[in-house]
């Protein structure tokens, strides 16, 4: 169970709403994570603008930025973000059950290249980010990132591993969701 209670889905207060509003035009309703960050408004519109800057950066699509949230949400052992990313990776961009289900288990070979190279510097970023060398940029750069691409890929997944510290420390759970809507399901995001 969460240490916190999390706001409600439709707070009180306009900032909030306006908050969790943006929310909802991409997951369909604010996420438990955010309804946790809404605690302090100010967190909550930071970790936003940070997060729309990702979507922005380098030429990551959304399926190689929610590759890299599950690989290190897995690596880092964090349930609810991988509850939730694999969520987005079915349920939005359209990801087999199955690749998802290999990347879990530490097999990226359903993956392209360029897939398995994210996934691979993903992991080792979450498992140790100083071991990341020049031979993962090399193999990023022979699979077309330039250095807006190998900067967009690491501050995704610093921001896996921040959602991953964050939704650990606050004791988050995919089962926390349950009862969030009528059908115990929560669509994805961090």
């Amino acid at each position: 169970m969460a240490l916190l209670e999390s706001v409600p889905a439709e707070p009180d207060d306009d900032r909030l709403r306006e908050l969790f509003a943006a929310d909802a035009e991409t997951y369909g309703r604010p996420p438990l994570f955010a309804r946790m960050l809404a605690h302090d408004p100010d967190v909550l519109a930071a970790r936003q603008a940070y997060v729309a800057a990702l979507g922005r950066a380098g030429d990551l699509d959304e399926l190689e930025v929610e590759l890299a949230y599950v690989a290190v949400s897995a690596a880092n052992e964090c349930p609810y973000c991988v509850a939730s990313h694999r969520e987005r990776l079915v349920e939005h961009v359209g990801v087999p059950d199955e690749q998802v289900d290999a990347v879990l288990a530490g097999d990226d070979a359903p993956f392209s290249e360029r897939e398995r190279a994210i996934i691979d510097v993903a992991r080792m970023a979450a498992d140790d980010p100083k071991r990341v060398d020049d031979g993962h940029l090399e193999r990023l750069r022979d699979c077309g990132f330039d250095d807006a691409g190998v900067v967009a890929l690491v501050v995704a997944v610093g921001a896996a591993v921040s959602a991953n510290v964050i939704a650990d420390c606050l004791n988050v759970h995919p089962e926390d969701r349950e009862g969030l809507d009528g059908n115990g399901v929560e669509p994805g995001g961090e």
